[in-house]
């Protein structure tokens, strides 16, 4: 499962920029656009799933659909380009590189973290108590890399991640003065 979503887990950028593309045709009238990208995306899906699926079994098929769904993309901000001009790419490239830079940075961590910690409860415990600890273990990582992501987001200057700091904040603050009040 994990060699699968090495794979296709890069696909999940990509759907979400098509969805948001899709909309923009939709609003300028065009929705042949967009099924005839679906139909591209199909076809380039099927014909790599045909060539790669005996080299590289499932993982072929799960590349397949990040190549193909990262073409159909492409060809999503090309049309739309030349139908309405400047669509801020450069913005857009740079906020796919901060991500993936601070993926990198979390996946660095999981691995230094969780594997190690492991290997060391591997040898202190056995049966339903390293099965627990294990999970409990998965966990602290998970809410920790999660944590960091945020935090390599933030220091990269990512305004979303800026917004929700701000907003919580100011939240924090307004509920301090409430109970300052009280």
């Amino acid at each position: 499962t994990a060699k699968v979503l090495v794979f296709y887990s890069p696909v999940l950028v990509f759907l979400s920029i098509n969805n948001v593309l899709n909309r923009v045709f939709f609003s300028i009238q065009d929705t042949k656009t967009p099924f005839y990208i679906g139909m591209c995306n199909v076809a380039i899906n099927v014909s790599l799933n045909l060539l790669v699926v005996h080299i590289l079994g499932v993982r072929g098929l799960a590349g397949s659909v990040t190549i193909a769904t990262t073409v159909a993309c492409g060809l999503r901000f090309i049309i739309l380009r030349k139908r309405i001009g400047h669509l801020g790419m450069s913005s857009y490239l740079r906020a796919i590189i901060k991500t993936c830079l601070a993926g990198v940075i979390m996946a660095i961590f999981c691995s230094v973290t969780f594997f190690p910690l492991e290997m060391v409860l591997a040898g202190l415990l056995t049966g339903a108590k390293l099965r627990l600890a294990k999970l409990a273990l998965l966990l602290l990582v998970a809410l920790c890399s999660a944590f960091l992501y945020g935090l390599v987001l933030y220091f990269l200057g990512f305004r979303e991640v800026k917004d929700i700091v701000h907003l919580v904040s100011s939240k924090l603050e307004a509920r301090k003065k409430r109970k300052a009040l009280n």
